[in-house]
């Protein structure tokens, strides 16, 4: 006797699925040219909601190299995948979005894009095409090339409470401003703390010699108990700014700035080699009664910073000095007279070496 054959009803038209009135509950139907198995399933169990179901949706290539599937997939277990034989994974084409609910974690290099955003835990850096963020040891994030220079981020709208604002909720230390080393090589800033309805004021004069800063805090005046302290740092070519709040109470920085550098806007530079009087600054004395100088010497890496207030009546000057800050022995020391209609702000070299005197000034006007 011939062994029996269970003969299954078929078609080998591409995409043909069998309808309702083609099978029973519990006969199966193949597209052998599809690969698909169908059957009709009673969801009700009495015969409502009685739909034809595809028993194999998912397309497998020839060979059985590849599996595809057009749908969602739910899985509400765990999905492993053996790393060691995955390859590439591709979700959807065009603007198809992938959403993840909860917390996705890589523990390899994961790459948007056409490698343009890569993310790598093993370092704590962010490659964004030829730049990076590279989380510091202090917390804080650089941009940089892949060099480690610095490079600039520019944003179309505001990411602080405002210019020169910053605002911390920990005693963890904060940067509040930076500026270019090659650019600026001295700046004074005016900051204001403020902590619930205490306000600390303060002055800081900083400069660096390209490898190290140097600051001075004076004029500072609050309401209450000291809200925070300040510290510099010469980092990777850029000068940070930090403040450390003295306690995890929300505190508000708001920090204004004077940037001294040669060539700089707003700045007047001389340059001498002789240790005679050099005229630093001149200004018509029919115009202006007084005026607040800003003064940065260098030479060499050697830097020296100082304010000076000046008054005069058309006939004499007064000078006041202070706030002096300088990386080692005095660069130059100032005087003032009044020549003709002018008075003059000089300048006089501790040497003959080159030494260039920045100058920044404001006037009070009559």
């Amino acid at each position: 006797m011939s062994s029996p054959q269970v003969r299954l009803k078929k078609s080998a038209v591409t995409g043909k699925a069998p309808l309702l009135d083609d099978l029973s509950l519990g006969e199966l139907a193949i597209n052998y040219y599809d690969g698909s198995l169908y059957t009709k399933q009673d969801t009700g169990g009495v015969g409502i909601a009685t739909t034809i179901t595809n028993l194999t949706p998912w397309q497998e290539t020839y060979g059985g190299g590849s599996l595809s599937y057009t749908g969602d997939i739910n899985v509400t277990g765990n999905l492993a995948v053996d790393a060691s034989t995955i390859g590439n994974m591709k979700v959807g084409t065009g603007n198809t979005d992938v959403i993840v609910e909860g917390d996705m974690r890589v523990t390899g290099i994961l790459s948007v894009g056409q490698g343009t955003i890569t993310l790598d835990p093993s370092n704590d850096i962010v490659k964004i095409g030829t730049s990076q963020f590279k989380r510091q040891t202090n917390g804080n994030l650089k941009l940089t090339d892949t060099d480690d220079n610095l490079v600039k981020l520019e944003v179309d709208s505001v990411i602080t409470a405002g210019p020169g604002i910053t605002t911390s909720n920990s005693t963890n230390r904060v940067g509040i401003d930076s500026f270019q080393a090659s650019t600026f090589q001295s700046a004074i800033y005016n900051v204001q703390a403020v902590q619930g309805v205490d306000v600390d004021l303060t002055t800081i004069s900083l400069m660096h010699n390209g490898s190290q800063t140097y600051q001075t805090e004076y004029a500072t005046i609050r309401t209450g108990g000291q809200i925070a302290t300040y510290s510099s740092e010469y980092e990777s070519g850029v000068i940070q700014i930090y403040a450390h709040p003295v306690s995890s109470t929300s505190t508000t920085f708001k920090v204004d700035r004077t940037l001294i550098g040669t060539g700089a806007a707003g700045i007047t530079s001389t340059s001498t080699t002789s240790t005679a009087q050099t005229a630093v600054d001149t200004f018509a004395k029919a115009t202006y009664k007084s005026v607040m100088y800003e003064v940065q010497i260098t030479r060499g890496i050697s830097v020296h910073t100082t304010q000076l207030h000046l008054v005069h009546n058309g006939t004499n000057v007064s000078m006041n000095e202070f706030s002096v800050l300088r990386t080692g022995p005095s660069l130059a020391s100032f005087d003032a007279d009044i020549s003709g209609d002018n008075v003059r702000l000089l300048a006089t070299s501790s040497n003959s070496n080159t030494t260039v005197f920045d100058v920044r000034r404001t006037f009070h006007e009559q």
